[in-house]
């Protein structure tokens, strides 16, 4: 801990995913970030300015824009600077204690982990907040719980693809940087009941062929059927599998279906 350093409290609220692009490798959510800090040069005596006990300044990290000094806190791995979120004032107590929260979304930069078991994947995302500022020195002081979460009760949001789960969520507190890695589960219903049960019955659907006599020529026709089906499946379903340099296992089950189907068809 750097003693001549400025002491920031941090800590974090997570309200909503907005966004996990894949293809891009980014997640966006919308966080609210409060930092306090003390400022002797602000203080003053409440009783020289009619019990006045705290006033709002305009808080920016654009020198340009700000009124007080502010901690230059930023994203290491960011896409969108924080420094875009919408403006917000920071308030100050008589003693020089400044609060300030602001409230936004945020894009940070992913290499996913956890993909190989899409559909029924947790993609681990982190999210690196530090000082942006080399010869600005400052540590945080953290809360017992540096991270709430305030998503309609931590996943009531149905309609969304993936929801946080906040018990899987890692955080790693140092003095002078916050790593957290939120981790997003997929609803994995809908790839259930468009991609991996109608896999699953068309490959034993090919299973019909063997019960029929070789010397019938709906044999060979019904092989045929099968796997034109299940290629067609596999088209028509490619947009929904993601793109990546991971095996995936769903991958593996629907060539193994071709696969079978294919045999099936020169066994006949």
């Amino acid at each position: 801990v750097n003693e001549t350093a400025v002491n920031v409290a941090l800590s974090i609220d997570y309200f909503a995913l907005t966004n996990i692009d894949i293809f891009e490798g980014t997640t966006e959510v919308f966080l609210g970030i409060d930092m306090g800090w003390k400022d002797e040069r602000l203080a003053w005596d409440p009783k020289e300015h009619g019990g006045c006990a705290f006033t709002n300044y305009k808080a920016s990290t654009d020198p340009e824009l700000t009124n007080i000094w502010v901690p230059s806190l930023d994203l290491a791995n960011r896409f969108d600077s924080l420094q875009n979120l919408p403006a917000a004032e920071g308030t100050v107590l008589f003693d020089g204690t400044v609060i300030w929260r602001r409230f936004g979304s945020i894009k940070g930069i992913c290499l996913f982990d956890g993909l190989e078991r899409f559909p029924y994947d947790e993609l681990a995302c982190p999210f690196y907040f530090e000082n942006s500022q080399t010869f600005t020195l400052y540590n945080f002081d953290y809360p017992e719980e540096v991270v709430h979460f305030f998503e309609l009760e931590a996943g009531e949001r149905k309609y969304q693809e993936f929801t946080v789960v906040p018990e899987h969520t890692r955080i790693k507190k140092k003095d002078q940087r916050l790593d957290i890695v939120f981790c997003f589960k997929r609803s994995s219903n809908f790839y259930t009941t468009k991609l991996i049960v109608p896999t699953i019955l068309f490959t034993i659907l090919t299973f019909g062929s063997f019960l029929l006599d070789q010397r019938v020529g709906e044999r060979l026709g019904f092989g045929v059927s099968t796997l034109l089906v299940i290629v067609a499946q596999s088209i028509l379903t490619i947009d929904l599998l993601p793109v990546t340099k991971e095996r995936l296992w769903v991958n593996v089950l629907t060539q193994g279906s071709q696969y079978f189907a294919i045999g099936a068809v020169l066994e006949s």
